[in-house]
């Protein structure tokens, strides 16, 4: 199939990102609603951290394969190590400085919308759990 032909929704590399932003939303309303059992968000917060991970590391797998950019056999382990930073890197390390600048801002950006996206959210799930088990909001 022609790659100018393929809806955007259904690029490998966009999947994987609508997979990791929706994990974020997930995350957030979870740990949410467990806020109150440190266990529980423990474990949410160490599972998002993995999914964080995989996600940063599956686009970029998905990226370098679409550019014609090899990866290095350790990246995966800088991926584990350095987190974003490692996305931060092969980011300019793929396409030059002026696109690799281009492209961690529009990451900034996304983070930065999503940050707003999950405080609304965050707000709607409190107010709502707030009103179904009849707590007062706290001050």
């Amino acid at each position: 199939m022609n790659e100018a032909a393929t809806p955007f929704y259904k690029k490998p590399k966009h999947q994987v990102l609508a997979a990791a932003a929706t994990g974020q939303f997930l995350y957030l309303v979870f740990a949410t609603i467990a806020a109150r059992n440190v266990y529980i968000s423990t474990a949410l917060a160490v599972a998002f951290t993995l999914g964080y991970g995989i996600a940063i590391l599956g686009w970029c797998r998905l990226d370098s394969r679409e550019r014609g950019f090899a990866l290095s056999p350790r990246f995966p382990y800088a991926v584990v190590i350095f987190g974003t930073f490692s996305l931060i890197f092969y980011l300019f390390r793929s396409r030059g400085f002026a696109r690799g600048l281009g492209s961690v801002s529009v990451f900034f950006a996304s983070l930065i919308a999503l940050f707003i996206i999950d405080t609304i959210f965050a707000v709607i799930v409190l107010v709502l759990i707030s009103f179904i088990t009849r707590t007062p909001l706290p001050k």
